[in-house]
């Protein structure tokens, strides 16, 4: 990914217009089209109040894409409503036969338009949403080696971005593969630190997690981190590993 900020901001300009336009009716569903009036506003749906599927849909799946990206609690709440709307309307979704139509025609199932979106959406929302964050396991070190039989640490940093602060993470939710962080002694402390790790201006979250305690096989080459913030929010990030034999 390329990093520039000029895509985060159409992201957020978008989502922003979304909350704030009357695109999403209350009920939960997205307008297929909206005009423009004389004074170049946003005016309400016109034309036939048809509710397209593949528009909620879609649409539902960006403001998902901007919530990941920024943590912007409103952003979630607008999907879920849209994600509530399309699984309890009988007019887009049968749950008897999995069908899902066009619109509220019940006429058509469009299954690239409407069936593979609505599927996609419905997966997220159950498996949970969570915010992606970019990681450095074993900060300075590119090839990132690992022994499975160490009775050692391996350093994770999680790094702060524009839009998210790493230090808001709670270290006793981390988990690297499997492995969590280990605790100083009998102190009930997990060991991490608050450092700019990659000399951005930004501190970051640097956590020591339990070798032994990798979930990983020989062979592999990614490695996923999953954590929580103090206020509940769930982030995910990955990052090149390589496992090494015994010395």
């Amino acid at each position: 990914m390329t990093g520039d900020t000029k895509y985060l901001n159409v992201v957020t300009s978008f989502a922003d217009w979304c909350l704030r336009s009357g695109v999403q009716d209350p009920a939960g569903w997205f307008y297929a089209y909206m005009g423009i009036d004389s004074d170049w506003e946003w005016s309400k749906i016109y034309g036939v109040r048809e509710r397209i599927t593949r528009q909620t849909t879609w649409l539902a799946k960006g403001l998902l894409a901007a919530y990941q990206l920024t943590g912007n609690q409103a952003y979630l709440d607008a999907v879920v409503r849209a994600g509530d709307y399309l699984v309890n309307d009988l007019l887009t979704y049968n749950p008897d036969t999995g069908e899902v139509y066009r619109s509220q025609d019940r006429q058509r199932v469009y299954t690239y338009y409407s069936q593979i979106p609505f599927g996609k959406l419905m997966a997220e929302l159950l498996l949970g949403v969570y915010i992606e964050v970019d990681i450095d396991i074993m900060p300075r070190s590119d090839l990132n080696p690992i022994n499975l039989s160490s009775a050692g640490v391996i350093p994770v940093a999680i790094l702060s971005s524009d839009t998210f602060d790493a230090t808001t993470v709670d270290p006793e939710t981390v988990s690297l593969a499997g492995a969590g962080v280990k605790m100083a002694g009998k102190g009930g402390r997990y060991l991490s630190q608050e450092r700019d790790v990659n000399k951005d201006g930004l501190m970051d979250l640097v956590c020591e997690v339990i070798t032994e305690e990798f979930l990983i096989e020989p062979g592999q080459s990614v490695a996923l981190l999953e954590a929580e913030t103090y206020d509940g929010l769930s982030i995910r990030g990955v990052d090149t590993v390589w496992i090494v034999a015994d010395i």
